[in-house]
């Protein structure tokens, strides 16, 4: 996790390190860190992978078990695609 850290702090538009930072913080119970992970994704590159900031965004609004932040992801995500 260290070296996706200092990864992502040496070149910010490294999404594969942003990616795996914020499954890892997923998984770990950091929603929020986690989603902000993906919401940088998607402001890098919304194409990135096939659209993989978008997926990771989405997958993990279903998983997440607090509607308040979720909501204020989807309006981050909405603003950040429209």
């Amino acid at each position: 996790v260290e070296a996706l850290r200092q990864s992502v702090a040496a070149d910010p538009g490294d999404l594969r390190a942003r990616h795996l930072l914020g499954a890892h913080a997923l998984v770990a119970g950091r929603n929020e860190a986690a989603l902000e992970q993906f919401i940088e994704m998607l402001r890098h590159d919304r194409d990135f992978d096939g659209g993989l900031p978008r997926k990771a965004l989405i997958d993990a609004f279903q998983v997440i078990d607090d509607a308040e932040l979720v909501g204020r992801y989807r309006r981050k995500m909405a603003s950040v695609l429209f």
